[in-house]
């Protein structure tokens, strides 16, 4: 089969700012983040614990040094900015030493909602932020995204109000749960995932627990060369071809190795982008790889079935039209 191509925007993803703390764990390459204020559309929420769960998902992530929140503020002292002109887009961050991205936001939403269900109601607790990173060097906003937890916190019979009693401390998980999809999110937005080696049938994959688990789909893509705004000078996509599709089948904490399930015609190499495809692509990949090994089982036994023909109908004579016809058979089958 052909391989495939398109043409992706590239996107500029933003994060939020939170002072930091360093992670053993981070190489000395690694890029500097700073969590900086989580503000709150509703009084009285605790946005220390936001910033803290974002600066824990960040640090599991592997790939940012994580800057202590009192030395994000010395830096913030020493040129006069705050937190909250940066967020208001007030102040100017060129030139700011010691950190490469600062990530900030708000939390959009923390609800509890009663809901009817068959038999009984439940209580539906809801999380939204609201984030972005700028690169701090040049002051863009490099991830921007807005992330939504919802789950179930409590239930009770058809006619009692499940919310009653649950306090706003319950939706902490759902703080933590959301936190982890803003660093997934951005890390994965800067430092996409790649191929670090190719085998005959395996693929490494730069990335380990937590962002990849086994049975995870990925698709393998390599980016040609990108194309810009000639006014601005914005970045605004490049071309992208379809190598084929791997399946993870374990997971270390810092790689992960695959099987390589499918392949187009140009081969997999050593910097090629592998996403993560999301529940529904994965499950028309698996669909479209169930029906290719049927079709080949299919194949194979009507190869199989078209031999033995040879072997019974030009035993005696071969320029019969039945050894003939049986030939071309195994000519047209047994490819």
């Amino acid at each position: 089969m052909q391989a495939r191509f398109k043409t992706t925007c590239v996107a500029l993803a933003l994060l939020t700012s939170v002072s930091v703390v360093q992670s053993p764990l981070a190489q000395q390459n690694a890029p500097v983040i700073a969590v900086g204020d989580i503000q709150s559309s509703y009084a009285n929420w605790d946005t220390i614990s936001v910033q803290t769960a974002l600066e824990s998902a960040l640090s599991k992530t592997r790939k940012f040094i994580i800057m202590e929140r009192g030395r994000l503020d010395e830096l913030l002292k020493e040129r006069g900015l705050s937190m909250s002109g940066i967020a208001d887009g007030n102040a100017s961050l060129g030139g700011f030493s010691g950190v490469d991205y600062l990530l900030y936001g708000r939390v959009m939403q923390a609800s509890l909602d009663s809901q009817n269900v068959i038999l009984m109601t439940q209580c539906k607790g809801t999380v939204s932020l609201d984030v972005r990173t700028v690169d701090v060097n040049t002051g863009e906003i490099r991830f921007s995204e807005s992330v939504q937890v919802s789950e179930v916190v409590a239930t009770a019979g058809g006619d009692d109000n499940p919310c009653r009693g649950v306090t706003t401390s319950t939706l902490a998980p759902l703080s933590a749960l959301a936190a982890e999809a803003v660093a997934e999110k951005l890390t994965v937005a800067l430092f996409p995932v790649k191929l670090v080696r190719v085998a005959t049938d395996q693929a490494y994959l730069n990335y380990g627990s937590p962002f990849l688990a086994p049975g995870n789909y990925m698709k393998v893509i390599t980016l040609g060369e990108g194309f810009v705004d000639p006014d601005t000078g914005e970045v605004l996509g490049a071309d992208e071809e379809e190598l084929g599709y791997l399946i993870v089948r374990e997971v270390r904490p810092k790689f992960s190795i695959a099987d390589i399930v499918y392949r187009y015609e140009n081969p997999m190499a050593v910097g090629d982008v592998a996403m993560k495809l999301s529940s529904s692509e994965a499950k028309s990949v698996g669909k479209m790889l169930a029906g290719i090994e049927k079709a080949k089982a299919r194949q194979e036994r009507d190869c199989r079935n078209a031999q033995k023909r040879v072997q019974r109908n030009c035993s005696r004579n071969e320029e019969s039209s039945k050894c003939l016809k049986a030939r071309d058979d195994v000519s047209s089958m047994c490819l």
